[in-house]
């Protein structure tokens, strides 16, 4: 699970970064890599990559991954798998 956690913000620092870009330019940019530190207290991984459609719009995917381990009633630990798949479609009513 370090490992995944570890290759995510390896990602989410090199693909928030613009090239050649300085803080003081406007930059448009057209993806957008984020990660849910909420999450990580499952423990489980959240990954949201989001696709600028247009001025306003963003198509995005959600990726999540992780495990947690509960005592049901009868005192054994049960192992979970937390898989979390899905899609949003974002509209910026201010802002871009």
């Amino acid at each position: 699970m370090k490992r995944v956690l570890l290759v995510v913000a390896t990602l989410f620092y090199t693909l928030s970064v613009p090239a050649g870009a300085s803080a003081a330019e406007d930059v448009q940019h057209s993806f957008s890599l984020t990660i849910s530190p909420i999450h990580l207290a499952l423990p489980m991984g959240e990954v949201t990559g989001e696709y600028r459609v247009g001025d306003k719009l963003g198509l995005g995917g959600i990726l999540g991954y992780g495990s947690a381990t509960i005592e049901d009633s009868l005192g054994q630990d049960d192992t979970l798998t937390l898989i979390e798949v899905g899609a949003t479609l974002r509209y910026y009513l201010l802002g871009s």
